[in-house]
This record gives C-alpha cells, structure tokens and sequence, in this order.
C-alpha cells in the first residue's frame, strides 16, 4: 500500500501483520474490518461470480483499500469454510480465478446481513458516545 493511498482511503490496513486498521483517522480491530470486508465479498459473489482484481476495485470504491496479500487469503479461507466455491477462466489468454457464494455461504450473509441492519438501527438511532 502506497502512502498516498492511505491519504486517499477511509479505510485502510495499515499493514498485513498489525492488529489494527486505520478507519477515517480511527484505528479499528483488523478483525472487524475485515468482518465488513468478508460481508461485502460475500454480497457481491452472491449476485454474479467474481475474481481477485475485480473485487480489489469494487471494494476499493467502498473506501476499502486492500492488497492482493489481503484479499487472496480471505477468498480462500471462505472457500475453505464452504462459504465460497472458485472455478478457472481462460480470458484473454489468461487463467482467472472466479468466486460464487455457496448455499452454506448465502445463509452465512443472510444472518451477517440481518445483524448488520439492527446493528445499523442501533447505532444510527443512539447518542454519539456511549
């Protein structure tokens, strides 16, 4: 990650290893955001299959700045946990690696999704601070 991307970027991981993001000059627990981030994958493979580059850009205009050495890693660890099902594609020549979101994968977003949205409710109904 560029240092100018982090200019640029509400969201950003700072880098692979800490244990914190830096969130519009907050820092939150990687693990969080990287829940939001698995949400998003999940909700995009969902509606049509997806590949790496393609998902960088997408959640790249979401705020969301993640490297390859990010996203890959997660994109394999939902296929591992059956959340995810990949399959190869020559295009242009070139090997690509598309996702789908499984049945085990869809009901995984169907409940993130719900808490997502009362969590939302929650939060945008409180005060500020608690």
């Amino acid at each position: 990650m560029h240092l100018d991307t982090l200019a640029q970027s509400p969201y950003s991981i700072v880098t692979q290893y800490r244990p914190s993001i830096l969130c519009q000059g907050m820092t939150l627990s990687r693990d969080l955001f990287l829940g939001f981030v698995g949400l998003h994958i999940l909700y995009r493979a969902g509606k049509e299959p997806v590949y790496g580059l393609w998902l960088i850009e997408e959640l790249a205009r979401h705020g969301y700045d993640l490297s390859a050495g990010t996203l890959y890693p997660m994109l394999h660890n939902l296929e591992d946990e059956g959340l995810l099902l990949s399959h190869e594609r020559v295009v242009k020549g070139e090997r690509r690696r598309y996702y789908t979101r499984t049945v085990r994968g869809t009901s995984t977003f169907i409940e993130g999704r719900v808490g997502a949205i009362e969590l939302l409710g929650e939060i945008r109904d409180g005060p500020a601070e608690d």
